[in-house]
């Protein structure tokens, strides 16, 4: 299994470096070519009967983080953002079932900047999505 990643991003004050360091372009690697900015995402959250992982794949993931909130000193998060990357992914009750399938995933891109990755920054939003999808791996309900 490709070794995940995690883009968690609590904390990280873009105006110190913090979101914008966590991940170079490749304009900024010095080759001149734009950013694939794409990858596969596992979003950790925590529901009423345990956590879920919903895996995704998506360009542009910086979009979900919303603004960086210097009061509580972490970012805000974009709902709207969080429903359309996610909502329609499927859901697991394991993290090792949601990485093998993200590693499947994985297997159909030829290349993926941030490769796959855990976001665990929202984990409170488990309401946001529809109760009325698919449930995936042993543990599903």
């Amino acid at each position: 299994m490709r070794r995940s990643q995690h883009l968690g991003r609590s904390g990280a004050n873009p105006a110190r470096g913090g979101a914008s360091a966590i991940k170079q372009s490749a304009v900024e690697q010095g080759n001149g070519n734009m950013s694939a900015d794409n990858g596969v995402y596992v979003l950790y959250t925590e529901a009423a009967k345990g956590s879920e992982y919903r895996v995704a794949y998506a360009h542009a993931i910086d979009n979900i983080f919303g603004t960086f909130s210097e009061e509580t000193n972490s970012w805000t998060g974009d709902n709207t953002a969080i429903v359309n990357t996610f909502g329609e992914s499927k859901v697991f009750y394991n993290l090792a079932e949601a990485l093998d399938y993200a590693e499947d995933l994985s297997k159909e891109f030829e290349y993926l900047e941030d490769d796959v990755s855990i976001i665990s920054d929202f984990q409170d939003r488990a309401h946001l999505f529809d109760l009325g999808g698919e449930d995936y791996g042993e543990s599903g309900c």
